[in-house]
């Protein structure tokens, strides 16, 4: 599992239109707080990019239904990000990602309709 960022980045290298990305898929398991992974990198030292695709990947890892649980709605989802801010993730990027998704500036679309379900289940 701790691997794939490695190889998906040893994929793209050699890929000329896609060796910029190369940063992007190694590092966005990185945390801020340094607890990431490959090269335990904190703060400054993730690229805003790589701090971005950290905090999408996570949030389709939310609310994603798996085999072993059920996905998050987005609210469960938006106080994770809150809850973790500035240790798993940037906080600037889930200032903005926070703000974005209770304006409805990013639309999601695949968990929509799971979202309604739970929601009208959730009701008396």
């Amino acid at each position: 599992m701790k691997a794939h960022p490695v190889r998906g980045a040893q994929m793209l290298q050699g890929v000329k239109f896609l060796e910029k990305a190369t940063d992007l898929v190694r590092h966005h398991h990185e945390r801020v707080d340094g607890k990431g992974y490959p090269d335990g990198l904190r703060g400054d030292e993730i690229t805003v990019g790589a701090k971005i695709v950290n905090v999408a990947d996570a949030f389709d890892a939310m609310t994603t239904d798996r085999p072993y649980r059920a996905g998050l709605t987005m609210d469960q989802a938006i106080a994770q990000f809150e809850e973790k801010a500035g240790t798993q993730f940037a906080a600037e990027i889930v200032e903005v990602m926070v703000r974005s998704l209770r304006e409805g500036s990013i639309r999601v679309i695949k968990n929509e309709a799971a979202w309604v379900n739970k929601a009208n289940a959730a009701s008396p």
